[in-house]
């Protein structure tokens, strides 16, 4: 019990590879996509919300993209010479939560009180985009 072959350790390797080519090939236009909306709430938000919260969201968004997209540059790399190790999945799944939250706290930074349209507006961005 607890033991695994060295076959199946290979397989399992395998799969963690395959999943990180996944992730590389599907986050660049995921981050595309997250930028695109984070532009677009803060432009809309910018008449209830004050500019300096919008910038520095916008800041924060931008800024975890560019580190995702140096991440699955240097994947890609280690993928090619095929030594990616199992840090690198971790890595990615990491940009991805960061992603995730980062994006997340437009729901409170940029939520505006009394305002029912952008309220809505926001609901249905931060739906649509973790929906897609």
């Amino acid at each position: 019990m607890g033991s695994s072959s060295p076959k199946t350790k290979s397989l399992q390797q395998a799969i963690e590879l395959e999943k990180l080519r996944q992730l590389c090939e599907a986050i660049p236009s995921s981050m595309a996509a997250s930028t695109a909306l984070a532009l677009v709430v803060g432009a809309t938000q910018s008449f209830v919300i004050p500019w300096g919260i919008i910038a520095g969201w916008l800041t924060l968004v931008v800024s975890v993209n560019l580190l995702r997209l140096f991440w699955v540059h240097q994947h890609r790399r280690e993928l090619a010479a095929d030594t990616a190790g199992p840090t690198a999945l971790r890595r990615m799944r990491l940009g991805v939560l960061l992603g995730g939250l980062v994006l997340g706290t437009a729901g409170f930074l940029l939520f505006p009180a009394n305002s029912p349209t952008p309220q809505v507006y926001l609901a249905f961005a931060l739906a649509g985009r973790t929906a897609g």
